[in-house]
């Protein structure tokens, strides 16, 4: 599995991503159960409103059709994504507490 970075920008609608965030957070939190999401979170800076996510994934298509099911991706409530390979490294405590990637 390919490590990816995605990382949302946020546009104004404040409100309706508020009214989003269980099913967003529920959404996010299945994929990682799933092995398919590592990490995932708001920036608490005010800088650009926006996110950070890792992502497990043989193919960026792969991460663009997970993200797709995102409650805050099918209400358009990201103005935009950037999806990059990364080739990071995941200390040790992940990798003994991680579940399996699953399979494709």
């Amino acid at each position: 599995m390919s490590l990816w970075i995605i990382h949302y920008t946020y546009d104004t609608r404040e409100a309706l991503r508020a009214s989003l965030l269980d099913e967003h957070q529920w959404y996010l939190a299945g994929l990682a159960d799933a092995g398919a999401m590592i990490a995932y979170g708001r920036f608490d800076d005010q800088a650009e409103p926006g996110s950070l996510l890792i992502a497990s994934a043989p193919t960026k298509q792969h991460v663009e059709d997970l993200l797709a099911e995102d409650p805050y991706i099918i209400v358009g409530a990201v103005a935009d994504i950037s999806i990059r390979p990364w080739d990071g490294h995941l200390g040790p405590l992940w990798h003994d507490t991680a579940p399996a990637p699953p399979l494709s």
